[in-house]
């Protein structure tokens, strides 16, 4: 039939880029659960990040006249058996790879569904207070930056069968729009905000001033940037302490959200019977990256729901699993 229409199926595949996902086998193995799920008929979600920008985008050949020398052969600072695929930031010699940005969603993506009405807050910084609620004690996290979670669904169709799971990506947008009266008045990169105690939106007020923001103001157009960075690189550097921290804030912001809906869904068909919860719902934590899923869990439980610490830790302790990557070899 392709044929017939005059359609070359080598030549349609070679028109569609390729994602520069590494060749780390954390995605792979991500895929062939999800794979697997949907072929075996599986009542089964996935979840990650929607993310804008992959590792790179490999030019070949370099430019002409280009010079240069190999930086950094081990980035993450794993002796090279991490198995994240990270390569170099930048390799530029004649006849050498030449990485530049890979913008995923130049075109965006015809396979996803954009979910504008599933959306989450995720919180960072802050501090907890502790307040009297019915005659017990109860902590509440008061945050200092909040963002929101929205979805993005990915068909996952299964093989030989007519059973379609779905993959849940989740894209990190600002809680709130910039102050467009502030904007009007000529203050394009600025808008007034009283800093909470971490500073405004979580930032430490002195912070703010060394990134050319007065004290006490906000930058609302950079407050957006600042919360669409958390959904913007695969694998981001993490040799200075703000790449460890962003790495930290991505992987918490992808399981909080995550989370939030795993219960969501859980409570429209089950409303008041956490007793059922580990039965119908089973994480699986792909490596170490989503554990912090545990202390999550038991603080949505705890905080949100109004569980007690030996409840949310029984539901917790059965309804969490992690997977961890063990790589052989066979001689």
């Amino acid at each position: 039939m392709r044929e017939e229409r005059g359609y070359n199926l080598e030549k349609i595949a070679d028109e569609e880029r390729d994602a520069a996902l590494g060749n780390g086998g954390l995605g792979r193995l991500a895929a062939c659960f999800l794979d697997s799920m949907a072929t075996l008929n599986l009542p089964a979600w996935g979840y990650g990040i929607r993310y804008t920008y992959g590792m790179f985008r490999q030019t070949w050949p370099p430019p002409e006249g280009s010079i240069g020398s190999v930086l950094a052969s081990d980035p993450c600072g794993r002796g090279g058996g991490c198995g994240c695929g990270r390569l170099s930031l930048s390799t530029l010699i004649n006849g050498f790879q030449h990485e530049q940005p890979d913008y995923w969603l130049t075109f965006g993506n015809p396979w996803e569904i954009e979910r504008l009405v599933v959306k989450y807050p995720v919180q960072f910084y802050g501090h907890v207070s502790t307040h009297q609620e019915e005659g017990r004690q109860v902590f509440r996290w008061n945050a200092g930056e909040q963002v929101s979670a929205v979805a993005y669904d990915n068909p996952i169709p299964g093989f030989g069968t007519r059973n379609c799971i779905n993959l849940r990506l989740w894209a990190a947008k600002p809680s709130a729009e910039f102050d467009l009266q502030a904007f009007n008045t000529g203050d394009y990169v600025q808008a007034r905000c009283d800093p909470p105690p971490w500073g405004c939106a979580g930032v430490p007020v002195a912070r703010l001033s060394s990134q050319f923001v007065q004290p006490g103001r906000a930058a609302a157009i950079l407050s957006k940037q600042r919360a669409e960075t958390l959904s913007s690189v695969l694998y981001p550097d993490d040799r200075t302490y703000e790449g460890k921290e962003l790495r930290l804030k991505q992987q918490h912001f992808f399981v909080s959200a995550t989370i939030q809906d795993v219960v969501r869904r859980y409570k429209d068909s089950h409303p008041d019977n956490w007793d059922l919860f580990p039965q119908k719902v089973a994480f699986q934590l792909n490596d170490t990256h989503p554990t912090i899923a545990v202390p999550e869990l038991m603080r949505v439980l705890m905080d949100d729901h109004k569980l007690g610490w030996t409840k949310s830790w029984d539901i917790a302790a059965k309804a969490l699993g992690v997977l961890a990557v063990v790589v052989g070899v066979l001689l």
